[in-house]
């Protein structure tokens, strides 16, 4: 039954991975439905968290009831509805997963699973950058695939992916016809995460990274220095590149960024802040900014958003003081208890939970300036790794 589970979960971040426009309500009842499939496991597992006082199983607990208190005043319930199950299905993967893949061996499965996929989405990735020219600006037309409006999102998966080439490269050191595949890969990777123009994915992956090479000294062993310093300078290189590239001198830039690009985020966090001080309780409901945004006076070249760019803010507008103090104790108490499993842990998954971990610390990172925890597989991904690193059965 397990190998079902194994096999069903690969499946689903494939094709959820490969749907053009990834805001689709579609993607939300994939992923609830196999929520539903996984309940039995979740239901045996959340009782031992909950008895062993599973800090981040509460926390998640206590944000879901402030989420469920917030639609009850939502002021579009069936959005919020959606938006409600969506993350209570992130619980149940969450609090799943470890029965799931159990072990080393299938973690390792899942984790080179979704560096192919990765690996086939930059590819398409690139063409599309470099060949096609193509930015798309379509409503709702945010993918993996393509550059839309400032940047492409598929750099979200590469925060993930990135570190899972390090360690496979790391574990295969001595096979060289292996390594050397896996060299190009993450030499690919990188290159895709430069021509995605995330820059702030960017600065969030070479943070983490160096935050991992400073803390966990003692796990990475002298060929895993060599390779993290190496990508470590690579991704400054691009990021300093990225940062100091003009439209002129890059052609790729050229019509990529909107106008007022950076001024456009701080315009959606004063609506944000500026909706939470008229719904301080409960906010206006989960998934309502897009009708906070669009009922608020636009400035002139600041395009209309679905969402804040950042995850806490949007929350905070949704789903008032309640959800805001709940979500950041939630993330907090998973990049908390990641660190300290990756310390405790004396097994030979201790390196491989070291780069889900900077994985995680990357993505919250760029989720303060961007909104790729609103994009369902985004998170789900992290939700996956995230119930890796906060249990204690692995």
């Amino acid at each position: 039954m397990v190998k079902i589970y194994q096999i069903i979960s690969i499946l689903l971040l494939i094709t959820l991975s490969f749907i053009p426009k990834q805001i689709d309500t579609r993607i939300s009842y994939a992923i609830i439905g196999f929520a539903v499939l996984t309940f039995p496991l979740f239901f045996k597992n959340v009782k031992e968290d909950i008895k062993s006082g599973n800090i981040a199983t509460i926390f998640f607990i206590l944000f879901l009831i402030a989420c469920s208190l917030s639609t009850i005043f939502s002021i579009d319930q069936k959005r919020s509805i959606v938006q409600l199950m969506l993350f209570a299905s992130y619980f149940v993967v969450f609090t799943s997963i470890r029965s799931i893949f159990p072990t080393l061996r299938s973690k390792e499965v899942l984790g080179s699973w979704f560096l192919v996929l990765s690996l086939i989405l930059s590819t398409i990735s690139l063409y599309h950058t470099l060949i096609l020219k193509y930015v798309n600006r379509a409503s709702e037309g945010v993918s993996f695939m393509w550059i839309y409006y400032g940047h492409n999102h598929l750099s979200a998966l590469l925060l993930f992916a990135i570190p899972i080439a390090f360690y496979l490269i790391k574990k295969y050191w001595k096979t060289k016809r292996l390594n050397a595949l896996l060299f190009i890969t993450c030499y690919v990777l990188l290159v895709t995460l430069f021509f995605t123009l995330a820059r702030a994915a960017m600065l969030s992956l070479f943070v983490a990274s160096l935050l991992s090479f400073l803390v966990f000294p003692n796990i990475i062993a002298r060929q895993g220095r060599v390779i993290l310093l190496i990508g470590i300078i690579f991704t400054l290189a691009v990021l300093l590149f990225g940062i100091l590239a003009s439209n002129r001198s890059f052609p790729t830039y050229r019509g990529a960024m909107p106008l007022n690009e950076n001024n456009s985020r701080i315009v959606y966090w004063k609506q944000a802040i500026s909706n939470f001080q008229k719904h301080p309780l409960f906010g206006s409901g989960l998934d309502t900014f897009r009708i906070i945004n669009k009922r608020s006076p636009q400035p002139k070249g600041i395009p209309g958003s679905y969402f804040v760019h950042n995850f806490f803010l949007q929350i905070l507008s949704d789903t008032g003081i309640f959800g805001f103090l709940s979500s950041i104790g939630l993330i907090g108490s998973v990049l908390w208890k990641s660190v300290r499993r990756v310390f405790e842990i004396r097994n030979s998954q201790k390196a491989l939970l070291l780069a889900f971990w900077v994985g995680l610390l990357a993505t919250t990172l760029n989720t303060m300036v961007d909104f790729d925890w609103q994009l369902p597989v985004v998170f789900l991904i992290f939700w996956i790794f995230a119930g890796f690193l906060t249990s204690k059965h692995v």
